[in-house]
């Protein structure tokens, strides 16, 4: 079996200060190695999707990262206590600072009506992210002072302690991001677009991707060509708990580069595996 290319991808260009925000184009971050087959590269990325009702997803954040040669990559990430934003570690690695964006429908729109927006400077990227393996693909941001909550501005929910061996495998789930809405696209999207589709098994997940898939990762089907894509790196996924309480269960970490509307799943770190990690290092408080 062939060693080939494997790519997490970010959205990327302008400049930190007045950035064009539909000019923000896809880049190509670091190409690493993964037993996969020719046909099956990974990309680190919504295609299909709907525009969510305004303010539907009040935990969804633009993260806006600010890099060391004057570019700037945009991802999303969630909202998970007054002080942390909780994102991707493959956003958050090459960031020197970050502009979060809360509040937020139309992104581009920098006069929309309860739109805030933070610039920080203080990361967390789990020490074992591993851009090789695509493993521990978490981190968080700590913003500079606490946000306050209102209708648009809320906390996610994240998952209990006793429902860490939980696979969440065949529930409905929903993915969100600003990410390009398909393959022909060249910028991200302005306003929230959200996919549902449903929740895989790591073992039919893997099927597809070839051991790449493990016990800290989710999978979300593409069926219908309904995927993330490049730009929805850090947000996301969340599935209606048993409480009928919308519970985030994943955040977005790879899908295949040969395509975002192609029907193949999209790889997401699952929340679940590091509520012990989240809760030692912010001031999260994970319910037992």
């Amino acid at each position: 079996m062939k060693s080939l290319l494997v790519v997490v991808t970010l959205v990327a260009a302008a400049t930190a200060a007045n950035v064009d925000w539909l000019n923000l184009r896809p880049i190509a971050p670091p190409a690493i190695m993964s037993n996969l087959p020719a046909w099956k590269k990974v990309d680190g990325r919504i295609a299909g999707g709907q525009e969510v009702t305004p303010h539907q997803i009040p935990f969804q954040v633009a993260v806006l990262v600010h890099m060391a040669d004057g570019k700037s990559a945009f991802c999303g990430g969630s909202l998970v206590s007054q002080n942390y934003v909780l994102t991707a570690a493959h956003c958050a690695e090459p960031g020197e600072s970050f502009t979060i964006v809360l509040g937020a429908h139309d992104v581009t729109n920098e006069s929309e009506e309860g739109t805030l927006r933070v610039e920080a400077t203080s990361k967390l990227v789990h020490k074992d992210w591993n851009s090789f393996l695509l493993r521990n693909d978490i981190a968080l941001i700590k913003l500079p002072e606490p946000v306050q909550l209102n209708d648009r501005v809320q906390l996610s929910r994240l998952p209990k302690k006793s429902q860490s061996s939980n696979d969440f495998s065949n529930m409905e789930g929903t993915a969100s991001g600003w990410g390009k809405n398909g393959d022909s696209a060249t910028t991200i999207h302005p306003v929230l677009q959200f996919v549902k589709n449903t929740v895989m098994t790591n073992d039919d997940c893997n099927g597809i991707y070839m051991g790449v898939v493990q016990p800290t990762n989710v999978c979300l089907s593409g069926a219908d060509g309904k995927s993330t894509c490049a730009g929805d790196s850090g947000g996301p996924l969340t599935v209606v708990d048993a409480d009928n309480k919308i519970t985030q269960i994943g955040l977005t970490s790879f899908g295949l580069a040969f395509g975002c509307e192609l029907g193949f799943p999209t790889g997401f770190t699952r929340v679940s595996s590091y509520l012990d990690w989240i809760e030692e290092n912010s001031d999260v408080k994970i319910e037992a």
